[in-house]
């Protein structure tokens, strides 16, 4: 991937943002879902995956709760991984609100 410093990110559209920010609230399912069978592979690569591409999104914010959660599915702590899954889920749930939010106000323009 090109360095967005010296190329320009390319314009995330909000709906990209919101097909994204869906993708990752059925993540959380299905990470919750592995979690009660000790799926803890599933969770590292959720966990790798939203680290990694959260930010060319430009949402941030789900970026170092990614990151904890590909360490703590590494260590294999359920209690950790449950509070990670509800920390990511809200994150996802209020950028979903954010991105809604932000497409009202456009288009009333």
């Amino acid at each position: 991937m090109l360095d967005s410093e010296y190329f320009g990110a390319p314009q995330i559209s909000r709906e990209m943002k919101a097909g994204y920010l869906k993708r990752r609230r059925d993540e959380v399912r299905q990470c919750r879902n592995a979690l009660q069978e000790g799926g803890w592979e599933i969770l590292k690569r959720a966990g790798h995956r939203i680290k990694g591409n959260a930010d060319t999104f430009g949402i941030s914010g789900l970026a170092p709760i990614g990151a904890q959660l590909e360490v703590c599915a590494d260590n294999q702590v359920k209690a950790e991984a449950e509070t990670l899954l509800n920390q990511l889920e809200k994150a996802v749930d209020d950028a979903l609100v954010s991105v809604s939010v932000s497409g009202e106000d456009e288009s009333s323009s």
